[in-house]
C-alpha cells in the first residue's frame, strides 16, 4: 500500500466515529434543517422522523423568524 492510501484510510477511520457522534447529538430541529437543506420535502422529513408535517413546518419557520 502506498503512503497516500494509508493516510486516506487513517483519515476515514478517524472521521467516521466523529461524524457518527455529531449525528447522535444533533437535536431534532437541527436534523430537520439539515434534511431540508439537502432538498428533502417537509412530508419526507416528517415521515423519516415520525412526526407531523406541521411540526416540521413550525421548526423551519422558527429559525427563519
Amino acid at each position: 500500500m502506498t503512503t497516500t492510501c494509508l493516510l486516506a484510510w487513517a483519515a476515514v477511520l478517524l472521521l467516521v466515529p466523529f461524524l457518527l457522534l455529531l449525528r447522535l447529538v444533533e437535536t431534532q430541529p437541527e436534523r430537520i434543517h439539515r434534511l431540508h437543506r439537502h432538498g428533502w420535502s417537509q412530508q419526507r422529513i416528517a415521515d423519516q422522523l415520525g412526526i407531523t408535517r406541521h411540526r416540521v413546518r413550525k421548526a423551519l419557520s422558527q429559525a427563519a423568524a
